[in-house]
């Protein structure tokens, strides 16, 4: 019988809901459509992190990076 391997470095979705945005998300609180947003992050304006497929805002970094620029 073959087993399946255990992803130690997975986070669980209530984990990644609580603690992060997605992207779009993210984007979307300045006014980024989608590819805007990610365009965005891809340039270092929106800071991400990525775990494991996930690339995810998190979420005190934003909202203090959103408190900074007054938006």
């Amino acid at each position: 019988m073959r087993s399946v391997p255990v992803r130690f470095h997975s986070m669980s979705r209530k984990l990644r809901r609580r603690f992060y945005y997605s992207v779009p998300t993210a984007g979307g609180q300045v006014g980024l459509k989608r590819s805007q947003s990610y365009a965005a992050a891809e340039e270092g304006l929106i800071p991400t992190e990525r775990h494991g497929k996930f690339l995810l805002v998190r979420k005190d970094r934003w909202d203090a990076r959103r408190k900074q620029l007054g938006l």
